[in-house]
């Protein structure tokens, strides 16, 4: 018979995990050892867990108000302010 729980008219036809197929890919081997030697997580990420202090900036200058919105409220409780006014901006197309 086929690999296990392979579909009966796809007889030895491989099924996902069953470890045939092409090798991984060398950036996987490269992401597998950096995860391992701690460099898994992002730069930020990686300070903070090594004791370094955060500092929130409470204002934005780079969005226009309309976009700034949604991230303001959705990921910082509404604590980010707009150094820009909408009139500075052009609108979002």
């Amino acid at each position: 018979h086929g690999a296990r729980g392979a579909h009966p008219h796809h007889e030895g036809m491989p099924v996902a995990g069953d470890g045939g197929g092409p090798p991984a890919a060398p950036g996987h081997a490269a992401l597998l050892k950096a995860r391992k030697e701690g460099l898994g997580g992002s730069l930020f990420e990686r300070l903070v867990r090594a004791g370094h202090s955060v500092h929130m900036l409470a204002t934005q200058y780079r969005m226009h108000p309309a976009i700034s919105a949604f991230p303001s409220a959705e990921w910082y409780e509404g604590r980010i302010a707009d150094g820009v006014a909408a009139a500075d901006r052009a609108p979002p197309p």
